[in-house]
């Protein structure tokens, strides 16, 4: 169910550039039916023009011949290569738009989110999903969004140009595709878990990257650079055990799909040979079938594929998802605000805040009035309170037990940008 939400969801953003699908779809099927023209021509030179008992003199066939070659290269020159640009061209203007606005979006939405929110997520982790899970989009566009139109448009095409060769080697063919999909489905799901654990740890090693770094004199001044290596280390090692669990499953699906696609080939190009043993095939009508089974292949096999590709895409969009469908645990609003007439000032009533509801209270029954004008010092031991209290005047984080009130008001009830107008503060952490 979450998996079918995700990628409606994904389809949603995809949809305003249908257009550009559209062109890439037209490209790639006309980028694939052209090199069919070479069977029909080789067809010709076998059954025809080459054969013994064709009286034609050699002069003539030599220009058959040469007006043969300078008609393939006119339509590989003219119709191959502007095919091949507009399906290329139009899938990546689709990858590159709706990855540039999902990202934009998560980034909006991270400024929204809460302090405490930031202090669950490390940074790198986030800017792993920023990242690496939104590159998930360009495989999804390449591989579902567009190769499944184009694979399933030429395969009618395929079929449409077998059948009349040979209705029964055309139907063997065609029964494979099912019989392939079955057997991949559950290395699909292999791929899509390991691949969501092996994102979760790659932002696990990003963060701890990120933090150590920004962080290096303390770590050289304490001296456990051996200690931070063997924790690197162990984080590195969980990414890498889940890329191998992945590219393994990845190399079984992909192994399967070609050797049961080789098998194919073997067993009709047997069977073709016998019709013609039997007088109910030319060799030329056999090359022709064996040629469209190998060009019927690809889009058989890419069908195959889709699974793979689309389990690793479908765990990257799940954790955009996850964080956008995430809401900021505190009150905005957005509306303007005018504080009531009379002074200005700032009460905390029975305040009370923890980070984690499993240890202790960091700010216990808190009473203070701050009247307008007034100049205070909030002075105490590390790690007492004091700069949870100054975040919860600017609402980095929420009172999870009373209230703080502002001229009366309390603080949810003013929108970020007035309360901001009202604060001035220096923090010791620089952007």
């Amino acid at each position: 169910m979450k998996e079918k939400r995700t990628v409606r969801r994904i389809m949603n953003y995809i949809f305003p550039y249908w257009y550009y699908i559209l062109i890439s779809t037209i490209g790639g099927v006309v980028k694939l039916t052209i090199p069919l023209i070479i069977p029909q021509i080789l067809k010709y030179f076998t059954d025809v023009l080459l054969v013994s008992q064709n009286r034609m003199p050699a002069l003539e066939k030599v220009e058959v011949i040469l007006k043969s070659l300078f008609f393939l290269c006119g339509i590989y020159v003219f119709i191959y290569i502007p095919a091949t640009y507009l399906r290329e061209v139009g899938a990546l203007r689709v990858s590159n738009k709706v990855m540039h606005k999902l990202r934009c979006q998560l980034y909006d939405h991270l400024l929204l989110m809460s302090a405490r929110f930031h202090s669950q997520y490390k940074s790198g982790e986030l800017v792993s999903r920023i990242n690496n899970d939104i590159e998930q989009v360009h495989g999804f566009i390449w591989s579902v969004a567009t190769n499944i139109w184009i694979d399933a448009i030429v395969l009618v095409i395929y079929i449409s140009l077998m059948l009349p060769i040979n209705i029964a080697l055309t139907i063997f063919a065609c029964i494979m595709l099912p019989i392939s999909t079955f057997f991949t489905k559950k290395i699909r799901f292999r791929i899509k878990e390991n691949g969501r654990k092996r994102q979760d740890h790659l932002s696990k090693v990003s963060g701890y990257f990120q933090e150590r770094m920004s962080g290096f004199t303390v770590i050289r001044l304490f001296h456990v650079e051996e200690y931070e290596r063997k924790k690197f280390n162990e984080l590195s090692l969980n990414v890498s055990k889940y890329t191998e669990q992945q590219d393994t499953f990845s190399s079984i699906g992909a192994a399967a799909s070609a050797a049961f696609y080789m098998l194919i080939q073997a067993i009709i190009l047997c069977t073709s040979a016998l019709y013609v043993v039997n007088g109910k095939m030319t060799i030329g009508s056999m090359l022709v079938f064996y040629s469209y089974v190998g060009w019927m292949l690809t889009p058989l096999q890419r069908f195959s594929e889709l699974n793979l590709t689309y389990a690793k895409s479908i765990a990257g969009l799940e954790r955009i998802f996850e964080i956008l469908d995430m809401q900021p645990d505190f009150k905005i609003c957005k509306e303007s605000d005018i504080y009531n007439a009379g002074r200005a000032n700032l009460v905390f009533s029975h305040v009370g805040f923890w980070y984690d509801k499993n240890k202790n209270k960091v700010l216990d029954d808190i009473n203070i009035e701050i009247e307008e004008g007034k100049k205070i010092a909030l002075v105490g031991r590390s790690g007492c309170g004091k700069t949870t209290l100054a975040n919860l005047i600017v609402r980095f984080f929420e009172p999870c037990e009373g209230e703080i009130l502002y001229a009366g008001r309390r603080l949810e009830e003013y929108s970020f940008d007035f309360l901001y107008k009202q604060v001035g503060m220096v923090t010791q952490d620089t952007i």
